[in-house]
């Protein structure tokens, strides 16, 4: 018996069969050198801030929602950064060793 691997009707409605990863890790407006920078910018000022009012609060800091969030963005961005500067590294040295 045959499996069937037809995507779903509604898979074409949102274009998931079109999908392609490297473009989803990429940007159409800037370049990814300039990309990895703004993920290194936003990092950095979100784990300031996190500081900051860590500091600032102390022992209320992790009562409110907003806080927690702000956490999990700056963690993200970390995240971000960290994967696009090692595609970046790979990129570079795969280019290298040529």
């Amino acid at each position: 018996m045959a499996i069937d691997t037809k995507l779903p009707k509604c898979a074409t409605w949102f274009y998931v069969h079109q999908f392609i990863p490297e473009r989803a890790v990429t940007s159409n407006l800037i370049s990814p050198l300039m990309l990895l920078a703004f993920r290194l910018m936003c990092s950095l000022y979100a784990t300031a801030s996190v500081i900051e009012n860590l500091t600032a609060i102390k022992g209320l800091f992790f009562a409110y929602f907003t806080n927690l969030s702000y956490c999990g963005l700056a963690g993200y961005f970390w995240v971000k950064f960290i994967i696009s500067l090692v595609a970046k590294v790979s990129l570079v040295f795969s280019w290298t060793a040529n």
